[in-house]
């Protein structure tokens, strides 16, 4: 019997951690439990995937107070990821409510200000009285916040851009069967959110599981 020497026992082992850490990650992380597979064919429209970037998408809504605490944390954890993903966040227009404040989500974007303002306006609905669901209170919110001038925002409000992407938002939403957020969205193939996870980190952890294996497919 042919002898393993040293290098070739070392090899081995070294396999056995790699191909059995896969495979407790495979067992750690339930489809159909923290994750599901979403039955759409959304994924073909994906921008990321003609620029061959994974994409994540969280899905959230201004007035959701789980939205607002997931938002510094998911802001942080978007921070490392490499530049072969891409990450856009999408307003939920589920309700009346929620389009009132997906609306706004566009309004900023349509502006340039949505990076910069976001998670004031989370801090504004959450912490004090004013919840920005009319449009007259939003108005008002970015006269005080910005530099902008009535008529801008005026200009703003009746843009046919903003109003042509939220019709297509409440499409997309209800394609993707969300009906609670926050969630994830990862290559418009995969769902998961803190509630399926079990918390905030944990649904950051299970979207770069499902990232890897967007890659490994890619390879």
């Amino acid at each position: 019997m042919k002898k393993i020497d040293k290098n070739q026992l070392v090899l081995i082992v070294f396999c056995c951690l790699i191909f059995g850490n896969s495979a407790l990650a495979d067992d750690r992380y339930v489809l159909g439990g923290h994750y599901e597979l979403i039955e759409t064919n959304s994924q073909k429209n994906s921008t990321a995937s003609h620029n061959h970037k994974i994409q994540v998408e969280k899905i959230f809504w201004y007035g959701c107070k789980h939205c607002f605490r997931f938002e510094k944390i998911f802001k942080q954890w978007q921070g490392s990821l490499k530049s072969d993903v891409s990450v856009i966040s999408t307003p939920a227009p589920l309700t009346k409510r929620y389009k009132s404040h997906a609306k706004f989500h566009y309004i900023l974007q349509h502006l340039s200000l949505a990076d910069k303002l976001s998670f004031n306006v989370f801090n504004t609905i959450h912490n004090t009285n004013d919840k920005l669901i009319t449009v007259e209170s939003q108005k008002r919110y970015l006269l005080s916040n910005t530099s902008l001038t009535k008529s801008d925002i005026d200009a703003a409000y009746e843009s046919l851009e903003v109003s042509t992407r939220l019709e297509e938002t409440v499409l997309h939403v209800k394609s993707l069967g969300v009906k609670n957020i926050p969630v994830i969205i990862i290559n418009n193939k995969y769902l998961t959110s803190p509630r399926l996870a079990g918390g905030y980190e944990s649904a950051l952890k299970i979207t770069e599981y499902l990232i890897n294996k967007e890659k490994q497919l890619k390879r």
